[in-house]
């Protein structure tokens, strides 16, 4: 056990058909099963903060996500993530998730369009529209208020439909400043998800969480370097100085 760092990948698309942000099933599978073959432990909600409170980790421990909760999620990473026993998190787009029967298998492959659809699966909220916050035509002013009511319209959903909203949110295409940090805050987020590359450990905190992005060209043997030097001490306290130079301007 130690009280080290903690690196995070970030997914969107596991899938079969290749496009925008879209790992492909065999690369996803592979990915999965050498760290699930090597001891990595896969986070839980519970082990994360625990881990924040001061607590211990096993060495050998990631966190996984995924953002929006697309459909292939759940086609294509799901049946991964359970054969090799992982556990993962899922930030959804609340307002993608409609009511009536589940969706069943019905095609091969699902493009990037195709997967902005009904789905139930979820653990954390994301958004409620997916607006590009700092991208809309609004005053500063306005802008942080739209964002406030988006989020809280996704926190509402997910305590109606789960009874319950955790403390966490990630970040819609990792736009975030003081203000939007300022009323995550106010509406119960404390762990939040940036896009960031950025050594995550205890003396850090919560409110700038890096991830690693997971695409196609990531090899395995890309993986194991990265979550080598984001575990390892030496290596990490060098690759975030060199990384947070020029993440801190948020």
């Amino acid at each position: 056990m130690y009280r080290g760092n903690l690196p995070v990948l970030m997914y969107h698309h596991v899938s079969r058909k290749s496009g925008l942000k879209t790992l492909s099933v065999s690369a996803f599978r592979e990915q999965m099963k050498w760290p699930a073959e090597t001891g990595w432990y896969t986070v839980k909600t519970e082990n994360i903060e625990s881990f924040y409170q001061g607590n211990q980790l096993p060495r050998k421990s990631v966190m996984l996500t995924f953002d929006n909760g697309f459909v292939d999620n759940w086609f294509y990473a799901f049946p991964v993530l359970k054969e090799f026993n992982l556990n993962a998190h899922i930030f959804l787009i609340t307002g993608l998730v409609g009511e009536g029967p589940a969706r069943r298998f019905i095609v091969d492959k699902y493009s990037h369009q195709d997967c902005e659809v009904q789905i139930r699966v979820a653990f954390h909220p994301h958004s409620r529209t997916h607006t590009q916050w700092g991208n809309i035509n609004l005053t500063p002013e306005a802008a942080l208020t739209f964002f406030r009511s988006d989020i809280l319209l996704a926190r509402e959903f997910m305590k109606r439909n789960m009874g319950e909203c955790s403390h966490h949110l990630c970040w819609h295409d990792g736009y975030y400043n003081s203000d939007y940090i300022s009323v995550a805050a106010e509406l119960g987020f404390r762990f939040l998800y940036t896009t960031e590359k950025r050594v995550n450990n205890f003396k850090n905190g919560t409110l700038h969480l890096g991830r690693i992005s997971m695409q196609e060209r990531q090899h395995l043997v890309w993986l194991k370097r990265r979550l080598f030097c984001y575990t390892m001490p030496v290596f990490s306290s060098l690759y975030s100085l060199y990384k947070n130079q020029g993440n801190l301007s948020h």
